[in-house]
């Protein structure tokens, strides 16, 4: 903690000698039932050493001191930051004889005055006390500014309630630090990506004292990771695309040959029915080879299946809450991030029984389906919400998921689930439609509320676990 010690010196006083200002120092200390065997004296504001016999003279008074961990932070003469330059801080033991200037810790200071990354002191509170220059530089405010602020002001909202509980647990003494990746508003109203650490310096009784945070600007790495993820979720969906168009070429080709064979013997039967003399032998050739070549699409049509099948599917009792969290670890690492999840879950619902990975694909094809509507559309702040509930009768769960897009038009609404059916410029349609036979699949209904605005509302339902 600080304390003041204006009263010990005054503007006008004239030269202050090192034992002096120590001399005050305990002084003002001991008013103050602060610890007297270690103290830092900062004189701030604008000193002047005089270089023949090393006195310095306080041109305006502003003292403070200071213990940390009952251990005195040794510095040297060196310039401050901000409003609070020409720092001179000094070591004075029990013994106020056995005063010394503390030179020989003059680069610790330094090191906080020059570091590469951003250094503060908050207090327990989360106000700034202290900041070195890299940290002003990253989050554009100048030091004054920042000591009207605490750290939780600046952060994104979604990393406020994360960053709260880890100061709560250092506080409380449960960890000794802790980091996290945040985003901090900047003074122009950008948003910077920051490596945060965090550890707490405690003082005379194990107290709480301050904070000593760690900030490093990860702004360009983060940019760099979003364009990977997004290159890397072009060439999956390129993928996906060589695969269905080669999959779909496979299954014309199969059919194509009963069908094109179905056509040819039919429409032989038809040419001697319409001649008026059929002959009956090749007329039921005809006939017998046209039923053939219609069980042998079926069969094809079923080998196709029971391959991409694959066996009947497992199901397990599934949390909706962890998949749907699942799902928004996935869209984020696939590169559809960038937007708000407002997550209205029901932490007492029961599970339900399916194939966790299949409904996971149901609730990743919603949430990747509703970026694309808003990166489309333009719009600045995106926003999905995902909510939970149980039906009326109480015999399944209903997932809703509600992005802030444009939404459909009536009459692609009435289409939306019909295979290859798409408004992607690059899509092929058959995600929703995948989706909802996968949900049918487990017992549930998927659908799309027409009547909801803005953006596009998405119902799914499944049963819950008997």
């Amino acid at each position: 903690m600080f304390h003041d010690a204006t009263t010990s010196l005054r503007p006008g006083a004239g030269p202050l000698s090192p034992a002096k200002a120590v001399t005050a120092a305990k002084k003002s200390t001991a008013a103050n039932h602060a610890p007297t065997n270690l103290l830092r004296c900062v004189i701030a504001k604008s000193m002047l050493r005089n270089r023949e016999n090393g006195s310095i003279h306080a041109q305006a008074a502003h003292h403070r001191l200071t213990t940390i961990n009952g251990q005195l932070a040794r510095y040297g003469l060196d310039c401050g930051i901000g409003p609070r330059s020409n720092w001179i801080i000094m070591q004075a033991e029990s013994n106020p004889g056995n005063c010394t200037d503390a030179k020989a810790d003059a680069p610790f200071r330094s090191g906080f005055v020059r570091a590469a990354v951003g250094l503060a002191h908050l207090s327990t509170e989360g106000g700034f006390r202290h900041a070195n220059a890299q940290l002003c530089r990253t989050l554009g405010y100048e030091l004054h500014e920042l000591e009207q602020l605490r750290l939780d002001d600046l952060m994104h909202p979604a990393d406020q309630v994360r960053h709260r509980a880890q100061v709560s647990r250092l506080l409380a003494g449960e960890i000794r630090d802790a980091a996290m990746e945040c985003r901090c508003g900047r003074k122009d109203g950008s948003r910077a990506w920051v490596n945060l650490g965090l550890s707490l310096v405690r003082g005379e009784g194990a107290t709480p004292d301050f904070i000593v945070a760690v900030v490093e600007d990860i702004h360009k790495r983060k940019q760099q990771e979003s364009r990977l993820r997004n290159l890397r979720a072009e060439m999956q969906e390129l993928l996906q695309l060589n695969v269905a168009s080669q999959t779909a070429k496979a299954i014309a080709h199969e059919i194509n040959q009963p069908l094109n064979a179905i056509s040819s013997y039919a429409e032989a039967a038809l040419r001697m029915l319409q001649a008026g003399t059929p002959d009956p032998e090749k007329l039921s050739r005809a006939l017998e080879s046209t039923v053939q070549q219609t069980q042998r699409a079926g069969r094809v049509v079923r080998e196709l299946m029971e391959f991409l099948q694959k066996g009947e599917t497992e199901t397990e009792p599934v949390d909706l809450n962890d998949a749907i969290r699942n799902a928004l670890a996935v869209v984020e690492s696939n590169g559809y991030g960038g937007f708000e999840a407002t997550l209205d879950l029901a932490q007492d619902l029961r599970p339900v029984r399916a194939n966790r990975l299949q409904i996971e694909k149901v609730l990743v094809n919603l949430l990747r389906n509703g970026v694309e509507a808003m990166r489309a559309a333009g719009i600045a702040t995106k926003s999905i919400r995902i909510s939970i509930r149980s039906t009326d009768d109480g015999t399944m769960a209903q997932v809703t998921v509600t992005d802030n897009g444009p939404g459909l038009d009536p009459d692609n609404a009435k289409r939306i689930f019909h295979p290859f059916f798409t408004t992607k410029p690059r899509g092929i349609g058959m995600g929703l439609a995948i989706s909802r036979t996968l949900v049918e699949a487990h017992g549930g209904l998927l659908w799309l509320d027409v009547g909801s605005a803005p953006g596009a509302t998405f119902h799914f339902t499944l049963p819950f676990e008997e």
